[in-house]
Parts: structure tokens; C-alpha cells; sequence
């Protein structure tokens, strides 16, 4: 019952029925015109049949005002004066085959049911053929819905199935293949989040074990290697929450005119402390611009920026700040280092990303600085890239418009 109640009302049966009910429609509307045609022509005598009418008319109004001559009168008089059996059964019984009227009706009647059976069937036939790509659409879904993120819907050439239907395909597929790339990044992220706190966890309980045991003394050493696991820990909590809050749209921003170039001279001043500790130099060229941005968060991008490049310059980091012709303001950030693997290149900003796997995690971060930078231009409607120098070295570039 439930499968014939769906043929019943689904696309194809209400496609059909609306076909049809246009085709009887117009085929009830030529019905009508042609009868009315035909009855207006049977019914309009021609002049000379008209006169021996009212001829025989006047004949049939004497006799019947004289019954007396009811005898004499012709047999056409007695036959069809109202009343009569006889004239009644001549009437309904007797066909006159150079009538019309008789055939137009079961002839108009039969080729209307034709019509609309013929309308009903390839209304039917298009609807099938137009509702079976919807159909396959509806099953894949609700295969995604069940947690079958790798379905898909087997598109038909345009010709075959039209344009919009075979939109829909595409696009359902599209909107499948995107679940099924966030799914597995989701468990992606999962897994690198628990890779990345199982090994400062795993030093962090070994070394309480051995206090505890006494293989080693509680001494100021011993809880500076605790402080080190400890504050690294707390910075991949903090750059998760901020990444989360930032990939969702929620990250607040507190953004007011801000002089780019005066938020880049003291990020740079900051550095060069630890720069001088490196035997590296860090080389500043500003012009005046103004951004409407949040100045903490800006401060957050330069300094993972600098940092990063500081890390991986061999003698030098170079910052610059000037304004495009396209009226935005441009900052770049570039390194003397051995630069980026060219296959990395697409990937520099993932999550946990590191150009060399061997590095420890005190040396290479937490691999979420990046992702951090680029979340957060992107919050302010700007863009960064990233790519190679030559000879050597690579060059990171933040765009952001400029306050008008």
C-alpha cells in the first residue's frame, strides 16, 4: 500500500495528471466549438426548405383546429402532433443517416477519451524520465544521512535527463565529496591533536614517576623540564581554541583605525633581542598605512610570521610594508633560509603542518602558527600566501584592504 500510495503522489503521477488534465482541456474546448459549429449548421434550413415548412405548418394548424377533419388530414399531421405515440416512437426510434447530429457526439467522445489516454501515457513516460535522476538523488541522500558519506549520484548526459536535473546530480555529488573531505579532516585533526598532547603528556608522566620514585631529585632543573611540557601544552590548547573560534566565524574582533606601520615597527623591535642572541639581523622598510582591524590579532599574525621566519632564516629576515595600486596594504616577511619544499607548498597552512617532520616539537612549534595567520586575515577580508625565493629563502605576504 505505502509503494502504491508513493506512485500515486509523486512527481511522475502529478506531472502526468497535470499534462493530462491540460490536454483534455484544450480537446474539451474543440469538443464544444465543433458541435456548436455543426448543430448551427443542421439546425439553419436552407430558404426553400423554410417556406414548404411554414407551408405545412399552416396545413397541420387548420386540422387541428377542426378535429372533424382529423380523418382527412395528412398522415404527417397525425404522426407528429404533440401527443402522439406513434410520432414519439418515429422520432426517438428512426435515424436519419444524412443527419449529422447523431455521429458528432460518439465521434467527438471517443477521440477526447483517445486523446487523453494518449496525453495520460506521455505524460507518464516524460515524467518517469524527468523524475528518475530526482529519484537517485533522494536515495544517495538519504544514504549520506545514514552516515554513507561515499555515495553518489551516476550522472546522465544532459541530452538525456535536462539541464536542471543533471544540475542537481552534480551538485549533490559536489555537496557529498565536500562532507567526505571535512569528515576525514575532522578525524584527520582528531588524530593529530591527540598525537601532538600524547608526547609532552607521556615526558610529563615519566618524569613525575621518576620524582616519585626518587631516580631523580626535585630539584629546580627538574622542574624547569616540568614548566617547558607544561607551557607547551597550554599553548596548543590556546591555538586550538583560537583556530576553532576563528574557522567557525567566532573568533571577536575589536577592530578600530589601526597605523599598520607603527603595530610592524614595534613587532619587529621586539625581536631583535632574540635576534642578536641568534648572530641574525632583522631588516625593517615601512611606508605609512592605516587598516581597520583588530590590533591584537594583527599583532598575533606578525608575530607567528616573524617568529617563523626567525626560526628558519640563516642570517637574515627581511619586513616590508607599502601600499599597492589596488589601495591595499601589503606586508611581506621573507627569510634567507633553505625555504619550502615545492610539495608542501599547497599544504603550509594546514593544521599541524612542519616542513621537517624530524624536528622536536620544542624547536618546531606546534605546527598551528600558520593556520593561526591565515584564519585570521581572512577574518579581516584579506589573504596571505606563501612561496620560494631565489636563490634561496621564502617570502610570506599578508593583504589587507586599506581603511578608507
Amino acid at each position: 500500500m505505502t509503494a502504491l500510495r508513493n506512485r500515486f503522489t509523486g512527481i511522475a503521477f502529478k506531472l502526468g495528471a497535470a499534462m493530462m488534465f491540460a490536454a483534455l482541456m484544450s480537446i474539451v474546448l474543440v469538443f464544444v466549438t465543433i458541435l456548436l459549429t455543426v448543430e448551427a449548421r443542421v439546425r439553419r434550413p436552407p430558404p426553400e426548405v423554410t417556406q414548404v415548412q411554414r407551408f405545412f405548418a399552416e396545413v397541420a394548424k387548420i386540422c387541428t383546429d377542426r378535429p372533424d377533419l382529423l380523418n382527412n388530414c395528412p398522415n404527417f399531421v397525425i404522426d407528429g402532433r404533440p401527443g402522439s405515440d406513434k410520432g414519439s416512437r418515429n422520432r426517438g426510434g428512426q435515424i436519419d443517416i444524412f443527419d449529422p447530429r447523431p455521429w458528432v457526439v460518439p465521434m467527438l467522445i471517443a477521440s477526447t477519451v483517445f486523446a487523453a489516454l494518449l496525453a495520460l501515457g506521455a505524460a507518464l513516460l516524460i515524467g518517469r524520465r524527468i523524475a528518475q535522476p530526482i529519484q537517485a538523488v533522494s536515495r544517495a541522500a538519504q544514504l549520506v544521512a545514514g552516515g554513507q558519506l561515499s555515495a553518489r549520484v551516476a550522472t546522465l548526459p544532459r541530452s538525456s535527463n535536462g539541464d536542471e536535473t543533471a544540475q542537481l546530480a552534480l551538485s549533490f555529488n559536489r555537496m557529498a565529496q565536500s562532507l567526505e573531505h571535512n569528515e576525514l579532516e575532522r578525524r584527520q585533526l582528531i588524530a593529530d591533536i591527540a598525537h601532538e598532547l600524547r608526547t609532552p603528556l607521556a615526558v610529563m608522566i615519566s618524569r613525575l614517576e621518576a620524582l616519585e620514585d626518587g631516580v631523580f631529585a626535585l630539584d629546580k632543573s627538574e622542574v624547569t623540564r616540568l614548566q617547558v611540557q607544561t607551557r607547551f601544552l597550554a599553548r596548543l590548547v590556546e591555538d586550538l581554541r583560537v583556530l576553532s573560534l576563528a574557522e567557525a566565524g567566532r573568533l571577536s574582533l575589536e577592530s578600530r583605525r589601526v597605523d599598520l606601520r607603527v603595530l610592524t615597527l614595534e613587532i619587529a623591535s621586539g625581536f631583535q633581542a632574540k635576534a642578536g642572541r641568534e648572530r641574525k639581523t632583522i631588516r625593517v622598510t615601512t611606508e605609512a598605512a592605516f587598516v581597520n582591524a583588530d590590533p591584537d590579532r594583527l599583532r598575533q599574525v606578525l608575530t607567528n610570521l616573524l617568529e617563523n621566519a626567525l626560526k628558519y632564516a640563516s642570517s637574515e629576515v627581511k619586513i616590508s610594508l607599502e601600499q599597492d595600486s589596488s589601495g591595499q596594504a601589503r606586508v611581506v616577511v621573507a627569510d634567507d633560509g633553505d625555504g619550502l619544499p615545492p610539495a608542501d607548498l599547497p599544504r603550509v597552512f594546514d593544521r599541524f603542518y612542519r616542513s621537517d617532520e624530524s624536528r622536536n616539537r620544542s624547536s618546531g612549534g606546534s605546527g598551528l602558527g600558520l593556520s593561526i595567520v591565515k584564519a585570521i586575515v581572512e577574518l579581516h577580508r584579506g589573504r596571505v600566501t606563501a612561496r620560494n625565493l631565489e636563490p634561496r629563502g621564502a617570502e610570506f605576504t599578508v593583504v589587507l584592504p586599506l581603511a578608507v
